[in-house]
């Protein structure tokens, strides 16, 4: 069973996260359109850093209803990059989606302690591996980031 992301999806986190681990407090929200474009920010956060070559992202776009800051959507990512792979590899662990439509679910089941993958749902994770592959490459373009140019506009 793949559990992986798509080489795209891949792509663009790995450029986010670049972007975000500069930072001093592993927070950032990325926007480089101009204020009426219609495109939202991006908000990049380093959750956790399990000191072992796994680290959980969340990507999300945010707005305000009512005060509230509502998740449009949200997905929570593992970066496993354990000293036995050649390279990085990323999982969706958790969609969430505020609002009328709301969703809140898992995807992948990771150890609190290490990070390490222990189960996973199939349906859910086959969900949003295929929509962080689109939404990925939208961010990509949308936010105009060097990745754009290395991942297929489908």
């Amino acid at each position: 069973m793949k559990l992986q992301l798509s080489k795209d999806a891949t792509t663009v986190l790995e450029e986010l996260y670049a972007l975000v681990k500069e930072t001093a407090d592993g927070h950032m929200k990325l926007d480089m359109n101009e204020k009426d474009s219609g495109i939202m920010p991006v908000s990049i956060e380093i959750i956790r850093d399990f000191k072992n070559g796994r680290m959980l992202l969340s990507v999300a776009h945010y707005y305000e209803q009512e005060g509230d800051m509502m998740a449009d959507p949200m997905m929570e990512f593992l970066r496993d990059n354990s000293p036995y792979l050649s390279k990085p590899v990323w999982y969706a662990v958790r969609y969430k989606m505020n609002g009328i439509f709301a969703t809140d679910r898992d995807s992948l089941i990771i150890n609190e302690v290490t990070g390490a993958p222990e189960r996973y749902f199939k349906k859910s994770n086959y969900a949003d591996r295929t929509f962080a592959s689109t939404w990925m490459r939208n961010i990509a373009w949308q936010q105009q980031l060097k990745s754009f140019l290395k991942v297929k506009v489908k």
